[in-house]
């Protein structure tokens, strides 16, 4: 692999059963061990709605893209690593039925996500900083305060959540995917040639991975909620908080952005630090073989951009 050749390139990735997906500009590479101890892996060029349509890629809206497009990719690496690492067969083989009766599923947990989602994450943090409202002269004439609270809740929420997450070996293991998958990045961005001991030596801990962006999210909605004039109604509050969310991310997104890009700054350091922090709960210190799957789905992705660039 001509390494040097990509040093421009900026590099994503997101753990999977039993892998790793990798995403650069131009591609995107899901590798996974398969019960057989073999790295199986599916490649495809690939380019996001922002670089085919140039008048999407504004700031504030191309967050709230990217978001879509990354779930939606997400979804068909977990799905593609079930197969791989369970030794299933693919859903390409399967029967008419069984392809129908698995892309509804697919909309039903999406839709079920969503609705657990904002239960735990608007509705529960709000309705507690509600409560002590109507209890606390102090949060209900601070709207700041009562912002925090609120976020405070989330933030406890996702740790809680985490946490009973590696409790389960199997996803312990999804979370050492993930550290593999930071570290592969930074070896590829010290320019490090991408061998098990060079990324081995690698920090797990990344400042643009999404568990720092969702963190910041809950962060910066402090801020951000404060110039939503607050409803006397609750349902009135908390759906003016699930429409806004979207803006909430786009410009959480530009501003994840600019950490990544100015992580050396003492500005952006101390931006990053929250994130980073929560990155210990969801990576693992992964072993060789985890780290020769990151490896293999970077190696991958990098042809399809070296033939890109051919």
């Amino acid at each position: 692999m001509v390494k040097e050749k990509f040093q421009d390139l900026a590099v994503g990735g997101q753990a999977v059963f039993e892998g790793v997906m990798m995403r650069t500009p131009n591609a995107v590479s899901i590798s996974v061990r398969d019960p057989k101890k073999q790295i199986q892996n599916m490649s495809f060029p690939y380019k996001t709605l922002t670089q085919r349509y140039k008048f999407l890629n504004l700031p504030i809206l191309r967050g709230m893209i990217n978001l879509v497009e990354m779930t939606k990719l997400g979804t068909k690496a977990i799905n593609y690593s079930v197969d791989i690492g369970l030794d299933e067969e693919p859903k390409e083989n399967a029967s008419k039925f069984e392809k129908v009766l698995h892309s509804a599923l697919q909309i039903f947990s999406v839709i079920f996500s969503f609705i657990f989602a904002m239960f735990l994450f608007k509705y529960i943090p709000l309705l507690t900083s509600e409560i002590l409202s109507n209890n606390f002269v102090s949060v209900s004439e601070n709207y700041v305060l009562f912002n925090f609270i609120d976020s405070l809740v989330k933030i406890s929420i996702f740790a809680l959540y985490v946490t009973l997450l590696t409790l389960s070996s199997s996803l312990r293991r999804v979370f050492q995917f993930h550290g593999a998958e930071h570290m592969a990045v930074h070896a590829y961005e010290k320019d490090l040639d991408l061998t098990v001991k060079n990324v081995q030596n690698q920090t797990t801990l990344h400042p643009r991975c999404g568990t720092s962006f969702l963190v910041f999210v809950f962060l910066f909605s402090v801020i951000f909620y404060t110039f939503i004039p607050k409803n006397p109604s609750f349902w009135v509050n908390l759906g003016s908080r699930i429409l806004a969310l979207p803006l909430l991310v786009g410009f959480s997104y530009e501003i994840l952005k600019l950490a990544g890009k100015y992580s050396h700054t003492w500005m952006f350091k101390l931006i990053s630090v929250p994130g980073l922090a929560f990155q210990r709960l969801t990576t693992k210190q992964p072993d060789a073989s985890q780290v020769e799957v990151a490896i293999h789905a970077l190696d991958q992705a990098f042809k399809i951009e070296e033939n890109a660039k051919s």
